[in-house]
């Protein structure tokens, strides 16, 4: 089982620049620092909120930098008293190192009584607080920067403001070039899941329309549910693929296999 990313003032992270999780940087699939130094190696710098899954961290002498993908998939927690901070993508896991560590921490009683709630929206982090008054939850857009003087939070930055149709152009241009770098990774399958929802069948179109423009890709295939619980989405589904040409439920073969 993967462990949760900690650091603290007591055991910070190594020097240079480290990338958990996976991100992009415009069509280019970037995987862990490894994929980070080729990065760099060719001069470009990954944002601090790139697309992706991933948390990125940079250190130089005693100075650190932290942020996370755009999305907010991976979350940042953290805690900070003075000098002493700690930093984690697992909030369970944070209260217990700062529990180990003799810290006192006091609940926030108006944020665990929304769990209580059975409506969904209450269920979900929708500011920094959490059930913990002293540990706060990263902004989405925010980065933390930590030095001799302490833990700060740095705002999210102001996006350049851009008139819709050239944002969606741009959006769609991006994320084509996206599927068709990992369409065309030697080690990687990609399947790309169709339903009877309209969001499954916008990424389906990305497929279809590289399928049409760039030729079919054996790594790449169109997947539905099969059992009786989706029948629904899979009838809309095979109807989907029927007036499109698309090979739903392939199986292509995998990758380093004949």
């Amino acid at each position: 089982m993967p462990q949760p990313f900690l650091i603290d003032d007591e055991t910070p992270p190594p020097q240079g620049a480290t990338l958990h999780g996976c991100a992009f940087a415009e069509a280019d699939a970037v995987l862990g620092t490894d994929g980070l130094a080729a990065l760099e190696s060719e001069g470009r710098v990954l944002d601090w909120h790139a697309d992706g899954c991933h948390l990125l961290v940079r250190r130089d002498g005693d100075r650190i930098a932290l942020g996370a993908d755009f999305a907010g998939y991976r979350h940042l927690f953290h805690w900070s008293d003075g000098a002493r901070w700690a930093v984690c993508d697992s909030f369970i896991d944070l209260v217990a190192h700062l529990r180990a560590r003799g810290i006192a921490l006091e609940e926030d009683i108006a944020q665990t009584g929304a769990f209580l709630s059975r409506k969904q929206l209450f269920q979900q982090l929708t500011t920094d607080r959490t059930a913990v008054r002293e540990i706060l939850c990263l902004d989405v857009g925010a980065r933390i920067e930590i030095g001799p003087e302490g833990l700060a939070v740095v705002p999210p930055e102001a996006e350049p403001a851009a008139d819709y149709a050239s944002a969606l152009d741009g959006f769609v241009a991006t994320w084509l070039a996206r599927m068709a770098t990992l369409r065309a990774a030697p080690d990687l399958a990609l399947h790309v899941h169709l339903s009877g929802g309209l969001d499954s069948r916008t990424v389906a179109a990305f497929h279809l329309w590289l399928e049409r423009h760039e030729g079919p890709s054996e790594r790449a295939s169109i997947r539905s549910l099969t059992d009786e619980s989706h029948a629904g989405d899979l009838k809309i589904a095979g109807e989907v693929a029927e007036a499109t040409a698309l090979r739903l439920n392939h199986r292509p073969p995998r990758p380093g296999r004949a």
